[in-house]
């Protein structure tokens, strides 16, 4: 019973937390801020390209039609015992977008990108992906992992 109702917050403050993210894209900015290594302590350069980020947690939610690794999906869904490496990648094609937050070395943002691709290193998670469902069709994705390594590159 105690432990339902902790769950219970958990899902409201989850909801709560969604239903704020398009009001935080603005604020958080679309990426995440890091300074280059032969810039001022003052320049300060966006994610533009590919951005590196070491021992993270990667929340990804959208639409793509590819997700490549050693992976073996089960009626859609994935959930890796070990570490595995695997891509995603949304090529803008078909309304394919991602949204994507990154916790790593800072916090990197990506909201609606129709042209990304996320690169993880010895990921674990969970992952839901339709286009392996049995019993649903279309393309979204639903990830939570946590990599070693992860590259974003955005155009």
């Amino acid at each position: 019973m105690k432990g339902s109702k902790y769950f219970m917050k958990f899902l409201a403050v989850g909801a709560i937390f969604l239903l704020m993210m398009p009001a935080l894209q603005g604020t958080i900015n679309n990426s995440a801020n890091f300074k280059s290594d032969n810039s001022d302590d003052n320049d300060i350069i966006e994610n533009q390209g590919t951005t590196y980020y070491e021992d993270c947690i990667i929340i990804i939610w959208g639409r793509c039609n590819r997700v490549w690794g050693a992976l073996t999906w089960i009626f859609g869904f994935y959930c890796p015992l070990f570490k595995k490496n695997l891509n995603i990648q949304a090529s803008g094609m078909g309304n394919e977008s991602l949204n994507v937050i990154v916790r790593g070395d800072g916090l990197g943002t990506y909201f609606d990108q129709e042209n990304i691709l996320i690169d993880l290193r010895g990921a674990t998670g969970v992952m839901y992906w339709f286009g392996k469902s049995v019993l649903f069709t279309g393309n979204q994705i639903f990830a939570r992992c946590k990599a070693e390594y992860c590259w974003v590159t955005t155009p």
